[in-house]
């Protein structure tokens, strides 16, 4: 049987939502090994004793774990181009190169770990992503029904799992799955 990893995308600040992701964190440590992306820029406070988190292994299937600013979902990327003069110097012609970019990865298991509240506090774009992910949780009861009525035709309705987090069964199904029995690969 093969291990499954957790690709953890986290605010790893003070913040609201670093807190919480910080919460969500050591309930994920104690059911998977975790490779930390900071969606902050670095680690600071009490995430900066969770730094070996950056640089860990992960071999094999993982399962994308995102918990930050929903800024962070999906953004705009430019990327001014850069144009060689016969002389050989570099410059800025003016051209960008632009593209939508979000955390959810095709092909893995998304979850988004949330308290955002759909429709009263997101953007088009973010809550169109927010629904893309197969699983959404939630620690609190406004965003858990806010998100089920924004999810009621899809297969999973969200999860409410509170911090600091308690019920890791619950944690463990939502982020890896049992497979049917003579499906492992």
């Amino acid at each position: 049987m093969t291990r499954r990893y957790i690709r953890y995308l986290a605010a790893t600040d003070d913040s609201f939502v670093g807190r919480l992701a910080l919460e969500y964190l050591m309930g994920i440590l104690r059911i998977a090994p975790v490779r930390l992306g900071s969606m902050t820029g670095g680690l600071s406070g009490r995430w900066e004793s969770y730094a070996q988190l950056l640089t860990s292994s992960m071999d094999g299937d993982f399962t994308n774990v995102v918990c930050c600013d929903p800024s962070r979902w999906s953004w705009v990327q430019n990327v001014p181009m850069l144009k060689r003069l016969p002389s050989g110097a570099l410059v800025l012609p003016g051209e960008v190169a632009s593209g939508r970019q979000e955390l959810y990865t095709e092909g893995v298991r998304n979850v988004l770990l949330t308290n955002e509240q759909y429709r009263t506090q997101l953007g088009k774009e973010q809550m169109a992503t927010g629904l893309r992910y197969e699983e959404i949780v939630t620690s609190s009861d406004a965003a858990h029904a806010a998100w089920r009525i924004a999810r009621l035709h899809r297969s999973s309705p969200p999860h409410l799992i509170v911090v600091p987090v308690t019920d890791l069964p619950a944690l463990r199904s939502v982020l890896i799955p049992a497979r049917p029995r003579g499906t492992e690969p």
